[in-house]
């Protein structure tokens, strides 16, 4: 005999499934939408005006805008950990104030845990300084790769990409970029 409990149980989960179901093509729809292509081509575009920067610096007497800063450090339970976050960025000026300051275009971030090899990318609108997109990658010790890849505009995350697992969510993401930025902020925007 069933009973009302397995019923409304039941019930509860085709409806879960379907919300899930809606939510899902919804995404999908708003992924590959022509405005959602055509940001992530925009956002491809400044990628490689970036990476360009990138090779130039310090190159055929371009002086050299960047920071790196690495770490060892050992974290219980997986040992020996070593971090290289590499900032590129070029010096810029508040307009009402006069003041300079470094704001960045491109941030990498390298790091191990136990035998798993990760290695990030932020990259950042030169115009309006906001995250557009980042690049997350885990190597296993087995050969396996997970990646993950979002691109965002004006109004959000327009376009996901994910190979294998996905390594972060969008929010934990956009902290981590804002977290960087707030980290180069500290070391190299003080006023004095």
């Amino acid at each position: 005999m069933i009973t009302q409990y397995a019923i409304r149980r039941g019930a509860a989960r085709k409806v879960l499934l379907l919300t899930l179901l809606v939510f899902s093509s919804l995404t999908i729809q708003a992924q590959s939408t022509p405005q959602a292509k055509a940001r992530v081509a925009e956002i491809r575009k400044m990628y490689a005006a970036a990476k360009d920067l990138v090779e130039k610096n310090g190159k055929d007497n371009t002086p050299r805008s960047d920071t790196e800063i690495v770490s060892q450090y050992v974290v219980p339970g997986t040992g020996p950990t070593k971090e290289v976050i590499h900032y590129y960025y070029e010096l810029q000026s508040d307009g009402e104030l006069g003041v300079p300051f470094y704001q960045p275009y491109l941030i990498t971030r390298k790091y191990n845990v136990a035998a798993r090899e990760f290695y990030q990318e932020f990259l950042y609108d030169k115009e309006r300084h906001e995250l557009v997109f980042a690049f997350l990658q885990e190597k296993m010790p087995n050969g396996t790769t997970n990646e993950t890849r979002y691109y965002w505009g004006e109004s959000g995350m327009v376009h996901e990409a994910v190979k294998g697992e996905r390594l972060m969510d969008e929010v934990f993401t956009l902290r981590k970029g804002r977290e960087l930025v707030d980290a180069l902020n500290m070391l190299m925007n003080q006023d004095y």
